[in-house]
């Protein structure tokens, strides 16, 4: 068992506060703010993400109220709830969040289209298409219009 109140416990506990923040930062955080405003259509992006701000927000105020009283009453154990939770979100996370690396932002709209597949398939096999060297192109109409996307490398002056 671990000796509480001492020097060397206080160390261990700001090196461990400070590697939790170097990790979370570089790691889950940013996909936070990157990842919502890739995957939402055009017209729902702002008010999507100014909905995820509000509920990040909100959970933080919540997590505020309920962890010092959490850990007056049943100490460091309320970390193991946060670690359930967190392990928890791996599979979530890998079975119905498409991958969206290398893909353009019509692309990622694409996958996310109609419902007749999921989004993380669509993705897989758009990953597939760009990986054999197809070239893909969106075409969509815009009232009279007709719009053909393609990758800007491709474009010609």
């Amino acid at each position: 068992m671990l000796a509480l109140n001492t020097k060397t416990s206080g160390i261990v506990a700001v090196v461990m506060i400070f590697a939790y923040q170097a990790f979370f930062t570089w790691g889950f955080m940013g996909g936070v703010w990157a990842y919502g405003p890739e995957i939402l259509p055009l017209e729902y992006r702002s008010k999507g993400m100014g909905l995820a701000t509000a509920t990040l927000w909100l959970f933080s105020f919540v997590m505020v109220e309920i962890v010092p009283s959490s850990i007056a009453n049943i100490g460091w154990q309320t970390y193991i709830i946060f670690a359930v939770f967190n392990f928890s979100f791996i599979p979530i996370i890998y079975l119905f969040f498409p991958e969206t690396k290398g893909l353009s932002l019509e692309l990622v709209d694409l996958a996310f289209m109609d419902g007749t597949m999921s989004p993380v398939k669509r993705a897989k096999e758009l990953h597939k298409m760009l990986a054999s060297g197809e070239e893909l192109t969106l075409r969509t109409e815009v009232g009279a219009k007709t719009l053909d996307f393609v990758p800007v490398e491709e474009k010609s002056p």
